[in-house]
C-alpha cells in the first residue's frame, strides 16, 4: 500500500526527515508518534504530494507523488485528513462533503454520502448547518467524513485528537476502528501522545531525529 525509502525533507529552514523509511501493508493500521516539530506532518504531506522531498522515494498505491498532482492521488484513493481539520467554515456540512466527492458520479456520491451519514448521524442532523458553527468534535467528524467521500484505500490522519476533549478523542478513535473494518481502509495516523494509539493501532513507530524507530508492538 505504501513504501517510503530514504526520505529526506526540510520544513522551514531545517531538515526534519533524514533518510526515513516506512512500509505499510494493505489493511494495516499504523501509528507514528513524535514530539511537536518531529516531522509527522511533513511525512504525511510528502506522501500525499503536498510537500516535495529533497531526496528519497515514495510509492503509494503503486504511484509516485513526485509524478502526480495531489488531486490525482486523491482520486486514486489517497485520503488525507489535515491537522486542524481545515473544514470550509462558510459552507454547509453537505457542501463540505461534496468537495470530497469530486470525481464521483452523482449516484455514487449519494451512495457514499448515505454511508457517511450512517456512520456520523450527528452530521446528518446538521446537514444544512455551516461547518464553522460546529463544535470541534463535529468538525473533526466532518473532516474525516469529507476524506471518506473520496472512497480512499489509504486514509492518513494528522493528529485528529488535537484540541479535543478525551471523551471526544476516544469516540474519534472508535470511528477509525469502524472505518478500517467497514470501509476496508488502510490507516496511517500520526499523534504526539503514544498512549492514545496504544491498543488501537497494529504497530506504532516513533519519529525522532528524522528517522522512524520501533515503539510498542500492539497485540490486537
Amino acid at each position: 500500500m505504501l513504501e517510503v525509502e530514504g526520505l529526506y525533507a526540510h520544513h522551514g529552514h531545517g531538515p526534519v526527515l533524514a533518510g526515513l523509511s516506512l512500509r505499510v501493508d494493505d489493511g494495516e493500521f499504523v501509528a507514528v508518534t513524535g514530539n511537536n516539530g518531529a516531522g509527522k506532518t511533513t511525512l504525511l504531506r510528502t506522501i500525499s504530494g503536498l510537500h516535495k522531498p529533497e531526496r528519497g522515494r515514495v510509492t503509494v498505491l503503486g504511484r509516485s507523488p513526485a509524478h502526480l498532482a495531489p488531486e490525482h492521488l486523491a482520486r486514486a484513493g489517497v485520503g488525507h485528513v489535515p491537522e486542524g481539520r481545515r473544514v470550509f467554515g462558510s459552507l454547509s456540512v453537505t457542501d463540505n462533503l461534496a468537495v470530497g466527492a469530486v470525481g464521483l458520479a452523482r449516484d455514487e456520491r449519494l451512495e457514499v454520502r448515505a454511508r457517511v451519514y450512517e456512520m456520523f448521524p450527528r452530521l446528518a442532523e446538521r446537514a444544512t448547518q455551516r461547518a464553522g458553527t460546529l463544535s470541534g468534535g463535529e468538525q473533526q467528524m466532518l473532516a474525516i467524513a469529507r476524506a471518506l467521500m473520496g472512497r480512499p484505500r489509504l486514509l492518513m490522519l494528522d493528529e485528529p485528537s488535537l484540541g479535543l476533549a478525551p471523551a471526544v478523542t476516544a469516540q474519534t478513535l472508535a470511528h477509525l476502528r469502524r472505518i478500517r473494518t467497514e470501509w476496508g481502509c488502510t490507516l496511517l495516523l500520526v499523534e504526539q501522545d503514544q498512549r492514545l494509539v496504544q491498543g488501537v493501532a497494529d504497530r506504532t513507530l516513533r519519529l525522532t531525529g528524522g528517522l522512524l524507530h520501533p515503539d510498542v508492538e500492539v497485540v490486537r
